[in-house]
């Protein structure tokens, strides 16, 4: 096979992929919809959480990547949100740190890799976790936060919308 011919089938992929996962809500009365309380019976927790989201910057974005945030409401307001996010590409990019567009360094914590093959190409996804302080993500509800990942071999900037932050500290208020 070409590399033609696998770049092609990698931007299909990706494309197909995109299609099946909502892009970010521009309003945050969209986003407040999505929003949920899930609660674990076994354990008694409470986690307010967003479904992923894909966050890209136009069609040609280089390092588009899938977001959620989630928090503990189990007992009360919680203190940290954690973002999840997940980055799927053809080779690893073996991330392992993150600054926000204010220098702000997040705490950065690596969940889970795994690679897939189908017709012969392989395809990886990186899943990691940045914490944030709520009064961070209160400041990153203002406006469209940008965060740039660091890693060994790849780095890449994405945008947590504000209209996701804003519902979700809404939401937030609701709950707890």
């Amino acid at each position: 096979m070409t590399k033609i011919k696998a770049a092609m089938i990698v931007i299909c992929a990706t494309a197909a992929l995109a299609g099946c996962i909502p892009s970010t809500p521009t309003s945050q009365t969209t986003a407040l919809n999505d929003i949920t309380v899930k609660a674990d019976k076994f354990s008694g927790e409470r986690l307010l959480t967003t479904p992923f989201y894909l966050s890209r910057q136009g069609f040609t974005d280089t390092f588009p990547v899938r977001i959620a945030i989630q928090a503990d409401v189990t007992n009360g307001p919680p203190t940290t949100a954690q973002l999840f996010v997940k980055k799927s590409g053809t080779e690893w990019g073996f991330y392992n740190s993150a600054i926000g567009e204010d220098r702000y360094k997040f705490t950065f914590m690596s969940l889970d890799n795994n690679v897939t093959t189908a017709a012969g190409l392989a395809t990886t996804e990186e899943f990691f976790v940045l914490e944030i302080p709520i009064r961070k993500l209160e400041e990153m509800s203002s406006s469209d936060y940008e965060i740039k990942v660091y890693g060994r071999r790849d780095s890449g900037v994405f945008v947590v919308p504000s209209s996701v932050t804003r519902a979700f500290l809404v939401r937030l208020n609701e709950v707890t």
